[in-house]
């Protein structure tokens, strides 16, 4: 059984043993604790000729750089900027709560991208730190979004949520242009999260990276609504074993280090 945070009457309710707080030790080896999903990423699509980047659109859009026939110490992985975050706080406000995403990007299709607003949104600082970086939901959250639409109060729903999606499609093939490129070939690059069945969001990456080629997690190993749940369960796993669940190139800790506390139930003891 997996939390990423235990719940005592939880734990006392199931029996079982309990994987949880898996951030903590890399952040005490000085590591940031995050990204926790690039080991899984190197697992699932690292290839001996061609270069990879696994790229997950969730509220915050994440991506693992796993060049050709590399070892996982060559793995670059960080936040790399808004995913879904912003563009599901404005369709709640525009619908005061009735729906919570803008579904097949239908609102975003229809709008025009307001192009000061999106300049005012990618001179976020965020977005120019170089990595191992990670986001959290307050870092693009309700008061950077307030402050960037102070001079634009009467935007229309459509037009904002349009240049939201342009922030992000910005924001990640930026960030992959000064950060990754320069470093290694890619060739490939595999979306999945929430973002992944946006297809304004996928149409504006092909365009803003025309030599890669854009694929979904979900024509491979694992579909991408399931990857989170691997990615605990391969971590716990991990754990039990004893074994290093993180990638200092990625998260910035010192060494790799065995993530996660246990907490036995139903009699099991880690070791037996």
């Amino acid at each position: 059984y997996v939390l990423r945070r235990p719940n005592r009457k939880r734990l006392e309710r199931t029996g079982l043993t309990v994987v949880s707080h898996f951030r903590c030790r890399d952040m005490a080896a000085g590591g940031q604790g995050a990204p926790l999903v690039p080991l899984l990423d190197y697992l699932l699509y690292h290839h001996t000729s061609r270069g990879r980047i696994a790229l997950n659109i969730g509220g915050i859009a994440n991506l693992t750089a796993i060049p050709a026939d590399a070892g996982p110490e060559k793995v670059l992985a960080y936040d790399a900027g808004p995913g879904n975050c912003l563009m599901d706080l404005a369709v709640r406000r525009a619908t005061r709560g009735r729906s919570s995403c803008d579904v097949g990007g239908a609102w975003a299709s229809a709008g025009r991208v307001h192009p000061d607003l999106l300049d005012r949104l990618l001179a976020h600082p965020f977005l120019k730190a170089p990595p191992p970086k990670s986001a959290d939901k307050d870092t693009f959250g309700s008061a950077f979004l307030d402050e960037a639409l102070l001079s634009e109060p009467g935007i229309a729903p459509k037009d904002l949520l349009a240049t939201l999606a342009a922030f992000t499609v910005r924001a990640i093939a930026t960030s992959l242009m000064e950060f990754v490129f320069q470093r290694e070939r890619f060739e490939e690059m595999i979306v999945s999260g929430g973002g992944a069945r946006n297809p304004i969001l996928l149409r504006g990456l092909e365009a803003a990276l025309p030599r890669i080629m854009v694929s979904r997690a979900d024509d491979y190993v694992i579909p991408g609504s399931a990857k989170e749940a691997v990615l605990m369960a391969y971590l716990a796993h991990e754990t039990l074993l004893g074994r290093p669940g993180n990638l200092p190139s990625a998260t910035g800790a010192s060494r790799p280090v065995v993530l996660g506390s246990i907490t036995p139930g139903g009699g099991f003891f880690p070791g037996r």
